[in-house]
């Protein structure tokens, strides 16, 4: 039995149609978290004049344009977490942000699988991570990167190392700290490359080992 006076479904987007086209702000912004907003309507909201409406219809419409979601990532820290699990975040074309000043930023492009070159020298560690794991990097690069502290833990994370070397290199590992040098204690294996073995088989995308630093979202707008 229905109740008199319940809003429709129908309704209920009909009012959200109208909000999205708005003269004021704030009842724009209003329209932004409606995933249901029709496609036109949602690629007008993504050129807003008004920032906030922006960042709101990234966060909320699953049609948002994928260049808005990574200015949103570029320029607004604490969505990042959220934004890197949308399925239509940009996974490549990030290219252009390699010199950014914020390091988060340019781990998100080291991360970028068409990067010619990934930056395994930028002085920030995040940045030097993610571009050990970029999977454009040949197995024969990655051995370099392996023997190299800086980069040993994105290397041994790449989707391009081949799995007999990933065991190799986890055998060889538990061999050499199964004993300390003072005799009989028990050595302590590298968290870099304990996490890399877990990963055997289900290799981590770059996208999610840039969550590890990234700040922590605040309650959603």
């Amino acid at each position: 039995m229905a109740f008199v006076g319940a809003a429709s479904p129908t309704a209920g987007a009909t009012a959200f149609t109208a909000r999205a086209a708005s003269e004021e702000p704030v009842l724009r912004r209003v329209a932004a978290r409606f995933p249901g907003l029709p496609a036109e309507l949602a690629a007008t909201l993504a050129q807003d004049d008004d920032e906030e409406v922006r960042i709101r219809l990234a966060r909320h419409h699953p049609l948002a344009p994928p260049h808005l979601l990574l200015d949103v990532f570029v320029t607004h820290p604490a969505n990042r977490p959220h934004l890197l699990t949308l399925p239509a975040f940009p996974r490549t074309g990030r290219a252009h942000l390699i010199g950014h000043p914020d390091p988060a930023v340019r781990a998100l492009a080291a991360a970028d699988p068409i990067l010619p070159e990934p930056p395994i020298e930028d002085p920030d560690e995040s940045v030097r991570r993610a571009a050990a794991a970029n999977p454009s990097l040949t197995p024969e690069a990655l051995e370099a990167l392996l023997v190299d502290s800086r980069t040993a833990e994105g290397a041994a994370a790449n989707p391009s190392l081949p799995v007999p070397r990933m065991h190799a290199l986890l055998d060889r590992c538990l061999s050499d700290t199964a004993t300390s040098p003072s005799g009989g204690h028990r050595g302590t294996t590298p968290s870099w490359i304990t996490g890399s073995a877990s990963s055997v088989g289900h290799r981590p995308t770059p996208e999610r080992s840039l969550t590890r630093s990234a700040p922590r979202p605040g309650p959603p707008p």
